[in-house]
């Protein structure tokens, strides 16, 4: 009859080191991403917060025409885009995010009584923005363009 040893140190030594290798990429792997996950949400909502300040800017601004429709002059417009790129109206300063520009903010009016700021900004991941499938297929491509707009319905 055999009768089984106790576990000892001496048998778990490479044990620990196995399952660091087998788990370590794996967890890299998931740091990095919630990282980049956490960026973009975090330009998101600076682009966001940039739009509705855009947006309430025109609206105390704007006018009525004789037809009813809202009037938005092009100095008013351009005050605010300035707002959403710069952060203020002068358009002094730097860009709140890297590689923004006042091209790529868009007011309109889309029903006589409300006004419409969009934005595209391109998103630049912060781990570079070809992810390697290291053979396995295609490299992923993770830099896209972040849009949205806010409508909002003019004050007077």
């Amino acid at each position: 009859m055999k009768t089984e040893r106790p576990v000892t140190a001496r048998c778990q030594r490479g044990l620990a080191m196995v399952e660091t290798t087998i788990v370590l990429p794996l967890l890299l792997l998931l740091a990095m991403a919630s990282a980049e996950f956490g960026h973009m949400l975090n330009i998101h909502n600076v682009i966001n917060k940039q739009q509705q300040d855009g947006a309430r800017y025109l609206s105390a601004r704007a006018t009525y025409g004789t037809t009813g429709v809202v009037v938005l002059d092009a100095a008013t417009v351009d005050e605010a885009r300035h707002l959403v790129v710069y952060g203020n109206t002068l358009g002094a300063g730097t860009p709140l995010l890297a590689g923004f520009t006042i091209e790529q903010v868009t007011v309109s009016v889309p029903s006589p009584r409300h006004i419409r700021v969009a934005v595209e900004y391109d998103y630049r991941p912060i781990f570079g923005r070809v992810f390697s499938m290291f053979g396995y297929g295609e490299d992923l491509t993770i830099d896209f363009p972040l849009r949205g707009s806010v409508v909002i319905p003019v004050v007077g």
